[in-house]
């Protein structure tokens, strides 16, 4: 919310993604102590799945140097777009990982989805403008 909101009040899209990714930042650790029992229960994921976060980062990053200047200012409205439309549908993805651990599904969804987050997060980590 807090991209859209600076972008809203006239921030250009490099700053604006540089204060949201700080204050990102600075709530991590706070994030992290308060979520320990959740990220206990889902430890075995995590460590699963943290390959994939790797990569995925790791391939947004090249993405984002190896693309044009200016790109950046483009493609973030459908960022944007696509990172609500994940928090929206967090429910059916809630019961996609609970198939994942165990429940009768496969975890090539998860994995998917996982690492297409992982590339949109190294991709709009900074733009280098």
């Amino acid at each position: 919310m807090s991209y859209p909101a600076l972008l809203a009040v006239g921030i250009p899209p490099l700053p604006a993604n540089i204060a949201n990714l700080v204050a990102g930042v600075a709530i991590a650790p706070g994030a992290a102590l308060s979520s320990r029992r959740e990220l206990a229960e889902t430890r075995s994921s995590l460590i699963r799945l943290l390959p994939v976060v790797v990569v995925g980062t790791l391939l947004g990053a090249g993405l984002l140097l190896v693309t044009p200047p200016g790109v950046f200012a483009k493609v973030v409205p459908y960022l944007v777009i696509t990172g609500s439309v994940v928090l929206v549908l967090q429910p059916a993805l809630l019961k996609l990982r609970g198939r994942e651990d165990g429940e009768g599904g496969s975890a090539i969804p998860m994995v998917l989805l996982v690492g297409a987050v992982s590339v949109y997060g190294g991709y709009s980590a900074r733009d280098p403008v």
